[in-house]
């Protein structure tokens, strides 16, 4: 189980701009920066400042829409990320009050990324009849990379079917919307992140082997602090897909039941009144998310 110091660093990392000025501009009002006794260091200055000169883009661009003059963009983007970043690095210091500015604006997608983590903790025999475990699945499409969260997803959803009498198969039209969500994403990270694996390893990447990229898969994402290592250099990644899982499954638990309550309703609209008799398969996807993923047409 992954406490909240470990879960905070992640957190940082994936905030966005609004929500670090939200952060600070709370703990402004305090005395903590005056415990704060751990200062940045040269590396963390240097991406602040290269951090700054990309968003101050966007702010200037803004300042000239509204007639503004925005000088001083650079400067201010410059203090408000180095004070957020000089509050991460004194955790400790800070009170329980002021540790909570950080859990209020993560608490709708850690929780999910905590029990997703945590799901790795069951026996593998629990999942290991799902389709996704295909090799060409599991490896594939990258849904090893994604277990923690497509165990969640059917941890959650498959006990419900069987309670009220729909397929199974329908978790894994779920599971197989929630991969394709996160396809280009996934695929772009593992080849960012392999390269650094190949340099370190010494493997010749332009030599396609199976074997080897199975290898570097399984070694990665051995067990939850590995998963854990690798969210932790593509933040925003786990972020959303955290907050995607958690979406999903409440709206796979409220389409579920919607399922097996309107059956009635669903054949007198569509099917003449014939009797449904089973819920086999749907498709997601069919238009843009609306409401915590719920889509109409």
């Amino acid at each position: 189980m992954l406490n909240d110091s470990v879960l905070l660093e992640l957190a940082c990392r994936a905030s966005n701009l609004y929500e670090r000025t939200c952060i600070v501009a709370k703990l402004a009002k305090t005395n903590a920066k005056a415990r704060c006794d751990s200062q940045i260091e040269p590396l963390d200055s240097w991406k602040i400042k290269k951090l700054a000169g990309k968003l101050a883009l966007q702010v200037l661009k803004e300042y000239y829409e509204q007639g503004e003059i925005g000088k001083s963009a650079i400067e201010n983007l410059r203090e408000l990320l180095t004070d957020y970043k000089i509050y991460e690095r004194n955790w400790s210091a800070l009170t329980e009050a002021e540790r909570s500015e950080f859990f209020k604006v993560h608490s709708p997608w850690w929780e999910s990324y905590r029990a997703a983590i945590a799901t790795l903790d069951l026996p593998k025999d629990d999942f290991s009849g799902s389709s996704w475990y295909e090799p060409d699945i599991y490896y594939g499409k990258l849904a090893k990379v994604c277990e923690p969260f497509m165990r969640l997803l059917q941890k959650r959803l498959q006990r419900l079917c069987a309670e009220v009498d729909i397929e199974s198969k329908i978790v894994h039209n779920i599971q197989v919307h929630f991969l394709n969500r996160f396809d280009l994403a996934l695929t772009w990270s593992i080849e960012a992140n392999i390269n650094v694996y190949c340099a370190q390893n010494k493997i010749d990447k332009s030599v396609d082997e199976a074997e080897a990229y199975i290898a570097y898969l399984e070694q990665t994402f051995k067990d939850g602090l590995g998963y854990h290592r690798f969210f932790l250099k593509f933040p925003v990644l786990a972020r959303w897909l955290a907050q995607v899982t958690h979406f999903l499954c409440d709206y796979g638990e409220d389409l579920i039941r919607r399922l097996a309550g309107d059956r009635e309703l669903i054949s007198r609209t569509f099917f003449s009144g014939k009797p449904i008799t089973k819920v086999k398969s749907l498709k997601l996807g069919n238009s843009d998310a609306h409401a915590g993923e719920r889509r109409w047409r």
